[in-house]
């Protein structure tokens, strides 16, 4: 059976706050464990629930499906996930830019990757200013999904 949008969200989701490297960028200072992360600095949505004094790092996720492929039962599903950082968060220890790195590991978490449960493309890798106080960077994968035409996939028989 196909899995819901929901239930895709939340398995990426868990490799995200499951990934030390992450958790790290993420620099949150009231997560403990990579869970605490969800809803406070990783969310299934793009629109992330912060204000602009919030001097942090965000990923949103967002899942889109654009068209049936020419098999019914497959259709294109597109994956984002936006960092959002802070201009006061944005920079790491090192020097770098919190946003890249993160992209960096995300690519490196999906592009193509087939130990991963989700084998993705990479199709778009942009950044620009959000605002005034924050910077983003938006990666855009591409991949094909079961859709959930449950008689087409088993010629109509339960």
């Amino acid at each position: 059976m196909a899995k819901t949008t929901s239930e895709r969200k939340n398995e990426f989701i868990k490799l995200l706050y499951s990934n030390p490297t992450i958790f790290t960028l993420i620099d949150s200072s009231t997560a403990e464990t990579g869970i605490d992360l969800v809803n406070h600095n990783i969310f299934p949505r793009i629109k992330i629930d912060f204000t602009i004094d919030d001097a942090g790092t965000y990923i949103g996720l967002k899942i889109d499906y654009p068209s049936i492929t020419s098999n019914d039962t497959v259709k294109n599903c597109v994956v984002t996930f936006m960092i959002l950082s802070h201009v006061k968060h944005i920079q790491t220890l090192t020097g770098d830019s919190r946003t890249d790195l993160l992209a960096e590991e995300i690519i490196k978490m999906f592009n193509y990757n087939y130990d991963s449960q989700f084998t993705l493309k990479l199709e778009k890798d942009l950044e620009d200013p959000f605002n005034e106080n924050f910077y983003y960077r938006r990666l855009t994968f591409s991949t094909l999904a079961i859709n959930s035409i449950e008689n087409k996939l088993n010629n109509g028989v339960r």
